[in-house]
């Protein structure tokens, strides 16, 4: 008698080879989102840069604002923080969009900046928080706030003073 089929084992075998491809596949396309998401952050940064560097042009200072943050809501504006949605508008006539995480709501402080009466606000500190790291490897990071944040301006430590 000739039977044919599979055995209890050679099942088990296949279903733990399909389970070990696909946390595989799964774990890398988490890494790839990240990636995004942080390709994301770092666009913006240079968007809100360029639209700092136009308003100083106009105005011969950067924004007035002490302190502000994003915190996490979508849209921008509507998450309780008044400084960095006047931030937002500033600059809105110099191509910058509104600016909120890519990872969405509930994703807290993403973005920050400072200007200062002190120095009649003449330089800035703005810093951004990545989720991983390694994706700004090649980037320096200036004030050293820690190895998450990318910092650039005038006076990155400005942001390093008031989160400490």
């Amino acid at each position: 008698m000739n039977k044919k089929g599979f055995t209890l084992i050679e099942l088990l075998v296949v279903v733990a080879i399909i389970g070990v491809l696909s946390s595989v596949v799964i774990g890398s396309v988490n890494k790839s989102r990240v990636k995004a998401r942080d390709t994301q952050r770092w666009n913006d940064i240079v968007q809100i840069q360029n639209a700092l560097e136009l308003y100083y042009s106009d105005f011969g200072h950067y924004p007035k604002r002490f302190w502000a943050q994003t915190t996490g809501v979508s849209g921008g504006c509507l998450d309780g923080n008044s400084q960095w949605c006047d931030l937002q508008n500033d600059l809105t006539p110099y191509g910058l969009k509104k600016i909120s995480d890519p990872q969405g709501v509930g994703n807290y402080d993403q973005y920050y900046y400072r200007s200062t009466v002190g120095d009649n606000y003449q330089t800035y500190g703005f810093m951004l928080r990545f989720e991983d790291s390694a994706n700004i490897a090649k980037q320096a990071t200036d004030g050293g706030y820690s190895a998450s944040y990318y910092e650039v301006g005038q006076r990155p430590r400005l942001l390093y003073d008031k989160i400490s």
